[in-house]
Parts: C-alpha cells; structure tokens; sequence
C-alpha cells in the first residue's frame, strides 16, 4: 500500500488549492501566496500530485509567461477536497465489499453502445468518483481482482439520462442546495424547473428526485438535462417534514402519485393462486390488507386492498398480469381494464 503523506504535506496541498481555485495562477504566484514558502521541487510534486488525483479538477492552462517562453496558469475546478483529521490506515473486508458494491450500484453503462473491454470499464462521475477512492486508498487493483463486475444494476428497459445530470442532483440533495434543470414531462414538453431537493430514490432501476417546487412532487431524472446546482427556490418552506416525503413515497405506486386528495383511490383485486407469488410479500400502498380465503372466489384466489395516489401506473401493472389478477375496485379501473381487453381482443380478431 502507498505510503500516505503526512499531515503537514496535505495541508499545504489544500492551501494550492484554495489559492488556485478563484483564478488561475502561474507557478510564482503559487509559490509566494503559501507560508512557509516550499521549494520550487516541493511545490512542482505537490502540483503533479493533485493532476493525478484530480485529473479533472486541476486545469493548466498556457500564459504569456514572462516575455521570452510561454508560462502556465494553474487552476482548480469545483469544490476542494476535504481533509481527513484521522486519515485511513486500513480497510475492514466489509467496508471494501461496501466501496466495490457502491461503484457497481452507482454505475450507469449506455445500453446502445457495445460493450467497454479491457481492465477498466469507463466510469461516469459517480461510479468514477469511487472507482478514484478505491485508487488513492491503494486497494483499486485488490477490488478489480476480487470482483469488479460482481455487483451491477439491470438497466434493462430503463431510460439511462445523463450520468453528469445525475451526479449533480445528487451533490444538490446532499448538500442542500437548490438546483435547476429542464424537465421534459410525458408529454414530450420540456419546461424549467427550480426545486428544492429533499430525498432521491432508485425505483426499478431508474433515479428519482423527491424536491420541493411550490409544493411536494417527484421527477424522475432521467428527463432532466442541463442541470446545475443553485440557491434555493423562493418560497420554500422553511422546514418540510420528512414525514410528507415518506407519505409521498407510501401513497404513490411506485414512483408516480399525486398530492390531490380527490386522487387517493382505494385499490381492491383478486389474485390467483398463479398470480400471487408476483404479490405476496410486498407492499403495495397505504391501509393493505389481504383476504386469504374469500368465499365468492375460486379456491386459492385471494383479495388484496390497499391505497394508491398512482392510478395510472398501477393500472398498467395489473394488465401486466392479465388473467392472473381481476380489478374489482375503483370503477374507473375496472373500466379501463375492459376497454384495453376489448381493443386487444378486436386486433386478435381483425389480423388473425
């Protein structure tokens, strides 16, 4: 493992940074803003060092130097790092297996590209900045030999985004800040947004932002572009319960919901003895509750009720299941359950 450098070393690496990141300054710059003043060899490693740790954060950038030769404005991009009071000496095999499984849940390979080859896959931001966690803690080729495609997420059917996009929507969430972005709802129409991030969730293998923009709702992100983190919405509460934003969650099926009252519907379904492995064991809204043996279904049929504010897709997960699960309440459910079986029946019938 890489010697790690004293303390002292990392502070005056910290102090190049502060000094570099409002503009670019050339190597005597540098050298006359830090106390004590290092030697031009000390500060040339240290600079080296911050290009291969942060290749890019650290920008080098030509100048006019001093009249007879170009010169070279260093700069630094985006927040610095922090530095660590207790530095890490060592890694239990848990918190190893924790870093391996976080690069591999946090990556997002584009489907429509083949595959990457070779010994290290390309990284978008997130996956990227662990993958560079696992390097300067000294053990990236230890978790590339133990497993590095051992823990992966299925994107299939899921609409990727922009990894960049996802990156900063997280550093908003966690950090507290505002951010804005373009949104194209289902409709295909694209408008701004200017939220307030609460909480993010990963549902079916898609990320989704739970902020505040006027009042409670959930974007999904993959139908953001251009985002960029701010200050805060105007308007914004100064305190939102993290009870609301675990209703939000709770009442909608999976992702989708709605804050309206007149929206909360009262789910009731018969599932067959086929269909009920696909429900058992999970939730699937507010006030569930089953019916193990009811007397006017067949034998094994049971009957499942529960509470959503995400009709829409709800519906389409229960004519997923054709047969396998009757909609019995609401009547609009029960409707558009008849209509879409009567169009596919007539389709049958005309081409077949």
């Amino acid at each position: 493992m890489p010697r790690r450098p004293p303390q002292d070393v990392a502070a005056r690496r910290l102090a190049i940074v502060d000094l570099i990141a409002g503009e670019g300054l050339a190597f005597a710059e540098i050298t006359a803003g830090l106390r004590p003043r290092p030697s031009t060899r000390t500060l040339r490693e240290d600079i080296a060092w911050l290009g291969e740790h942060f290749p890019q954060r650290l920008t080098r950038n030509r100048t006019a130097g001093d009249g007879r030769s170009p010169g070279l404005a260093y700069r630094w991009i985006g927040p610095a790092p922090l530095l660590l009071s207790q530095p890490l000496h060592w890694l239990a095999e848990e918190e190893l297996i924790a870093l391996i499984a976080a690069r591999g849940l946090l990556r997002q390979p584009d489907p429509t590209r083949p595959a990457t080859t070779g010994p290290d896959p390309e990284m978008d931001p997130l996956a990227g900045a662990v993958d560079a966690l696992l390097s300067r803690a000294g053990v990236k080729e230890a978790a590339d030999a133990i497993a590095r495609d051992a823990i992966v997420v299925s994107r299939f059917g899921a609409l990727r985004g922009d990894p960049g996009c996802l990156a900063t929507v997280l550093a908003a969430t966690v950090l507290a800040d505002g951010i804005l972005f373009e949104y194209d709802n289902l409709a295909g129409k694209r408008h701004p947004v200017h939220a307030s991030p609460l909480r993010m969730a990963l549902i079916k293998a898609e990320w989704y932002l739970l902020a505040w923009s006027g009042s409670l709702k959930v974007y999904r992100v993959a139908r953001m572009s251009d985002a960029r983190r701010g200050k805060q919405p105007a308007g914004r509460p100064s305190h939102i319960p993290s009870t609301e934003i675990d209703e939000k969650l709770r009442d909608a099926f999976y992702a989708t919901g709605s804050e309206r009252p007149q929206d909360r519907k009262r789910i009731v379904l018969a599932v067959s003895p086929e269909g009920w492995h696909q429900v058992a064991g999970r939730r699937w809204g507010d006030r569930q509750r089953i019916e193990d043996q009811p007397a006017d279904l067949p034998g094994g049929w049971r009957r499942i009720h529960f509470t959503t504010t995400g009709l829409a897709e709800c519906r389409h997960w229960v004519l997923s299941h054709g047969a396998n699960i009757r909609a019995e309440a609401p009547a609009e459910l029960v409707a558009w359950l008849h209509d879409q079986a009567r169009k596919v029946l007539q389709f049958c019938q005309e081409h077949h």
